[in-house]
């Protein structure tokens, strides 16, 4: 999409985290604790599924369905952490929370600073989802989902109505992702929104190339970081 060019992308954002662990680690052994995830070789959330339209990449629909990929060693980690007294979870939020920490430098640098990059994803899409060719491509991925006997979820939402039962789930993964590549309904979308997006860039390009700037000097500093202590 055009408005990615000006943010890291999800790896660069994985370099920026691992970095951000090691300093938490450091800032940790200070106070003579540890912090498993800085160390070398600590497995980290790798980038999640592009879910903007919903499920549309039949082999994740194939090994997950709608669930989210799982990492037994991220919860091997996560299941040590849990373990870990207050005072060592007071410690780690006070060393993620101090000012040597790096900003990811994403879409949406964190729940409470939203970017250029993030604003502008959020403004294209809205005015996507009331596009007459929006609606009409919806219409005919609802249209197949229904002619196969699946009711969606309302609003301009690309999801269907989900069953509980799992094996229900898994089939309506199929179906959905089928009834996309049919139409050709995710190439249409994105072609929508990225038009929107172009018109966003145009009004907005010098704040959008600071924030450009300002991502390689993090990622610069994060890499480092990771040279001389990774």
């Amino acid at each position: 999409m055009p408005l990615d060019r000006f943010a890291l992308t999800p790896m660069e954002q994985i370099e920026v985290e691992r970095a951000n662990a090691i300093l938490v680690g450091e800032c940790m052994a200070e106070q003579g604790l540890s912090f498993p995830r800085a160390a070398s070789g600590a497995p980290i959330q790798e980038p999640l599924p592009e879910r903007r339209y919903g499920l549309w990449v039949m082999e994740e629909a194939i090994a997950n369905g709608y669930d989210l990929p799982e990492d037994p060693a991220l919860d091997q980690l996560d299941q040590v952490e849990r373990e870990f007294p207050d005072e060592w979870w007071a410690a780690m939020f006070a060393c993620f929370n101090n000012d040597d920490q790096l900003p990811y430098m994403g879409p949406a640098l964190s729940a409470e600073r939203i970017s250029v990059v993030a604003q502008g994803i959020v403004e294209a899409n809205t005015s996507a989802q009331k596009d007459p060719e929006w609606i009409a491509a919806r219409d005919e991925w609802v249209a197949c989902m229904q002619n196969e006997g699946y009711s969606v979820q309302g609003g301009s939402e690309m999801i269907p109505v989900l069953s509980e039962v799992p094996e229900v789930r898994a089939r309506t993964a199929l179906v959905d992702v089928q009834c996309k590549t049919d139409n050709g309904t995710i190439a249409k979308l994105a072609n929508i929104e990225s038009r929107y997006q172009a018109q966003f860039i145009s009004g907005r390009e010098n704040e959008l190339s600071a924030f450009r700037a300002e991502s390689i000097q993090v990622l610069e500093q994060a890499r480092e970081i990771l040279e001389r202590l990774g």
